[in-house]
């Protein structure tokens, strides 16, 4: 049957580990990860490079077919569990 999955990965999407692991499980996955383009130095840029906690809980809410915003504990999720360095 279809599953679901969502692969959060710090490195690039494209020639990355989420890249691989897409590809070997032979199934369309939601890859949240950061642009095509390298991570700026300064820490405000950085912080927005990254992914964050929303746009996993996007990509969550999309692969499982869930309204944004009607996921109960959405709010509870903290910005700092993925903060760098990695």
């Amino acid at each position: 049957g279809d599953g679901h999955c969502v692969v959060v990965d710090t490195g690039h999407r494209t020639c990355g580990l989420s890249s691989d692991m897409v590809a070997r499980m032979g199934c369309g996955a939601e890859i949240v990860a950061p642009p095509a383009s390298p991570c700026p130095a300064d820490p405000e840029g950085e912080a927005e490079w990254y992914p964050s906690v929303a746009s996993v809980l996007a990509a969550c809410y999309r692969v499982l077919g869930i309204t944004a915003g009607t996921y109960p504990n959405a709010g509870r999720a903290r910005e700092s569990l993925l903060a760098g360095p990695f």
